[in-house]
C-alpha cells in the first residue's frame, strides 16, 4: 500500500534516513556548528503493481570545492554534490552491464540488490545506431547486446539546497535584494551578457589564456576557455549560463571552468544522467530524470505568498523552463533529424520544495535552523549567507566561501567542508574525497602514480575501466594490455568519439552552441589539452 505522504517528501525521507543510517560515522562530515555542506541523493523508485512503490537510495554524495588540476583522468575537477552524485550513479550502470555481459547472477557479484535499473531491452535498434556501429565494426560485426531503463523505476534527485548558479538566486524577504549565488555568469556573444549587464569591466574576473601560453606548471587547465570571460555581477542578470563559484583574486589558471549545477541539470534533463560512453548501449540513449526535490530555505521567514514561492520558482526558471525552451530550439533547428530525437523522449522534470531539512545544509547553517528548532521567529545574530552583496576588494572571498555574521566579526565562521564523501549502491561503501585536489584523502602526491593510487572511483580514469568493451563492443584485449605508450585507440578522447552515439553527440553539439539555446556558450573544457587525452590502458589498475 503506497504512502499517505507525496512522492516528493517520500523522496526526501528516503535520502536524508539514508544519510543517518547508511553513511555511519563522522569521517568527512561537517563538523556541528563550524561547517557545512551540500548533500544530494539520487533516489530510485520501484512502482510494482499492486504492491505499490519501493524506494531507495542508488549513489549519493556530500559536496565540497573545484579545482582547475588536471592529471590524466585521475583527478575531479567538479565535486559538487550532484555531479558526484550522478558519476556515482553511472558507475552502478556500467557495473550492471558488466555483471550481465559476464553472464554472472547479479545476486552473485552484488548480493542484497534493489531490482535492476537496467533490463534487456527488446525493441530493434534506433538506424542511427546501427549505423554508427556497421562503420566502426564492419569487419567484426559483433553482436552487441541492447540495453533500456527498466521502465518500473524512475530515478529522483535530492538536494539539500538549491543548485548553484540561477536556482539559488531568489528571495527570503521582502526587504532584502535576491540572494547571490556566488557562481560566476559567462560573458560571450553567445550568452548574450555583456560587462555592462554586470555592471562595467571591473566585474571580469577571468580571460582565458591564449594556446601556447606557458606556465611553470603544466598540469592546470589552460586552454579551458578560449576567447570566454566570467564575471562577478552588481546585479544578477536570470536565466543565463554560470561557472562554480570561488574566490574572486584566484589567478586564471587556477580558476574552475566546470558549470554550474543548475545548467549541468539542464543538460542531464535534455541528454541522460547516463554519459556519453553508455549512449550505444541504451535504447533509447538515455537514463531521465523525472524529478527534482530540494529542501526548503530555513531562511524563508517571511509569510508573504510571493517569498514563499520564491524559491519554487528559482527553480522552475532555472530547470523545467529551459529544458524546455531547448526543445523548442532544438524542433525548430532544420539541421536536426527532429523524428529521431523526438523518439527519445527527453524529460521535463518536475521541480518540488519539501519541508524536509538537512541540518548540515548550506541554508540550514547558515540560519542556525536545525530540525529540532525549527520555529517561525527570526534568530537573534543569525549567520547570513548573501542577503545583500557588499562591494569587495581585490584580497576578500566572495561571500560563497564563507558564511559571516553581518552584524559583528567577532562570531566564529562557518565554513564549507574540504570533504567531500560518496556512496553507491554497487560499492556500498563510503570514499572520502579532499575537493581542492580532486583525489582521494592521503599523502600528498607528487607523482602521476601517486595520482594514479589516490584517483577517486568516481574520475574519469576509474570510471571507464568499468566498461566491458570487448564484450559489448567487439575491442578485443582492450583491458589486458599495460602500455604507456600513447596509441590513438586508446585514449579516453578516442573512446569518447567511438563510442558515443553519433545522432546523441550531434544533438549534444547543437545544445551547447545554437543560437538562442539557453545553453549556447557552454565552456567545455575537455575539448583539448593534456587532460582530455590520458592513455586509458595505463588505469586498468584502478579496478
Amino acid at each position: 500500500m503506497d504512502d499517505p505522504l507525496p512522492l516528493a517528501d517520500q523522496i526526501a525521507s528516503c535520502a536524508l534516513q539514508h544519510y543517518t543510517a547508511d553513511l555511519v560515522g563522522n569521517k568527512g562530515k561537517p563538523k556541528q556548528n563550524e561547517e557545512w555542506t551540500v548533500y544530494a541523493a539520487i533516489v530510485a523508485v520501484h512502482h510494482n503493481g499492486d504492491d505499490g512503490r519501493k524506494l531507495w537510495v542508488v549513489s549519493s554524495s556530500t559536496g565540497t570545492k573545484c579545482t582547475a588540476y588536471r592529471q590524466k583522468g585521475c583527478v575531479l575537477h567538479d565535486s559538487h554534490a550532484e555531479v558526484l552524485a550522478r558519476r556515482g550513479l553511472m558507475r552502478v550502470l556500467w557495473r550492471e552491464i558488466a555483471v550481465k555481459e559476464q553472464g554472472m547472477s547479479e545476486q552473485t557479484r552484488m548480493p542484497n540488490r534493489h531490482p535492476s535499473l537496467l533490463v534487456p531491452s527488446s525493441e530493434s535498434s534506433l538506424v542511427t545506431i546501427e549505423k554508427d556501429r556497421k562503420q566502426l565494426h564492419e569487419d567484426r560485426k559483433p553482436s552487441l547486446q541492447r540495453y533500456t531503463m527498466n521502465p518500473e523505476i524512475q530515478l529522483h534527485l535530492y538536494i539539500s539546497d538549491s543548485p548553484c548558479g540561477d536556482a539559488s538566486i531568489y528571495g527570503v524577504s521582502v526587504y532584502d535584494d535576491l540572494l547571490f549565488t556566488g557562481a560566476k555568469v559567462v560573458i560571450s556573444n553567445a550568452t548574450g551578457v555583456t560587462a555592462i549587464d554586470c555592471g562595467g569591466n571591473h566585474q571580469l574576473l577571468l580571460s582565458s589564456q591564449p594556446r601556447g601560453d606557458s606556465r611553470q606548471n603544466n598540469n592546470y587547465n589552460q586552454n579551458a576557455t578560449a576567447n570566454a570571460v566570467v564575471a562577478r555581477e552588481e546585479k544578477q542578470v536570470l536565466g543565463k549560463l554560470r561557472t562554480k563559484s570561488g574566490r574572486s583574486n584566484l589567478p586564471n589558471h587556477l580558476r574552475s571552468t566546470s558549470m554550474s549545477c543548475s545548467d549541468k541539470l539542464v543538460l542531464w534533463c535534455l541528454l541522460g544522467l547516463q554519459g556519453g560512453l553508455l549512449t550505444k548501449v541504451l535504447n533509447p540513449p538515455l537514463v531521465p530524470l523525472t524529478s527534482l526535490v530540494v529542501s526548503r530555505d530555513p531562511r524563508i521567514l517571511d509569510s508573504s505568498p510571493q517569498v514563499q514561492q520564491s524559491q519554487l520558482e528559482a527553480l522552475e526558471r532555472a530547470i523545467p523552463s529551459r529544458v524546455e525552451q531547448a526543445l523548442q530550439i532544438l524542433k525548430s533547428d532544420g539541421r536536426n533529424n527532429t523524428q529521431t530525437f523526438l523518439s527519445w523522449k527527453p524529460q521535463i522534470p518536475t521541480v518540488h520544495v519539501v519541508s524536509n531539512i538537512f541540518s548540515f545544509g548550506k541554508a540550514a547553517v547558515a540560519c542556525e535552523a536545525i530540525p529540532n528548532n525549527r520555529n517561525n521567529e527570526k534568530q537573534s545574530s543569525p549567520i547570513v549567507l548573501g542577503r545583500k552583496r557588499k562591494r569587495m576588494d581585490s584580497n576578500s572571498d566572495d561571500q560563497d566561501n564563507n558564511l559571516i555574521n553581518d552584524e559583528t566579526n567577532n562570531r566564529k565562521k562557518v565554513s564549507p567542508c574540504g570533504i567531500a564523501l560518496n556512496w553507491n549502491n554497487s560499492d556500498q561503501k563510503m570514499e572520502l574525497v579532499v575537493g581542492a585536489r580532486g583525489i582521494q584523502q592521503g599523502k600528498k602526491p607528487k607523482s602521476l602514480k601517486d595520482y594514479q593510487k589516490l584517483a577517486s572511483r568516481l574520475c574519469r580514469a576509474s570510471l571507464v575501466v568499468e566498461i566491458p568493451f570487448d564484450r559489448i563492443f567487439g575491442v578485443q584485449n582492450f583491458h589486458n594490455k599495460r602500455t604507456i605508450e600513447t596509441s590513438a585507440t586508446t585514449t579516453y578522447q578516442h573512446l569518447k568519439h567511438a563510442f558515443t552515439c553519433t545522432v546523441w553527440s550531434e544533438v549534444k553539439t547543437r545544445l551547447l552552441t545554437r543560437e538562442g539555446s539557453p545553453l549556447a556558450g557552454w565552456l567545455r573544457s575537455s575539448d583539448g589539452g593534456d587532460d582530455s587525452d590520458f592513455v586509458v590502458m595505463t588505469h586498468a589498475k584502478l579496478l
